[in-house]
């Protein structure tokens, strides 16, 4: 194993014992860990904890799709705006499914 790749797996096993559920829908299954800023230099080695969020697979997959539509670069900087602002929309659709309005 590289060295990068050990400083990475090392935050991602950390962050995930912290925050294991999915950030957007409260998942346990197939966690990822996703960043929400790109530091630079060589992954694992630049990012601090808040650089990173919890997302299950298919909201991982989810996300990355609707932010290739928006045409920017995958390490743009609004990546970490639109990763909130995604996962607010995921958590609101999910209440007003599971809480429908009377």
């Amino acid at each position: 194993m590289k060295p990068r790749d050990a400083a990475w797996f090392k935050l991602r096993r950390r962050h995930l014992a912290i925050y294991p559920e999915c950030r957007a829908c409260d998942s346990l299954a197939d966690p990822c860990v996703h960043h929400l800023t790109y530091r630079g230099g060589k992954r694992g080695e630049k990012e601090r904890p808040g650089d990173v969020m919890t997302l299950c697979r298919g909201c991982h997959d989810d996300l990355h799709r609707d932010f290739a539509q928006t045409g920017e670069a995958p390490r743009s900087k609004r990546l970490h705006h639109f990763t909130i602002e995604w996962v607010e929309t995921r958590q609101a659709q999910i209440a007003a499914i599971e809480n429908p309005a009377m």
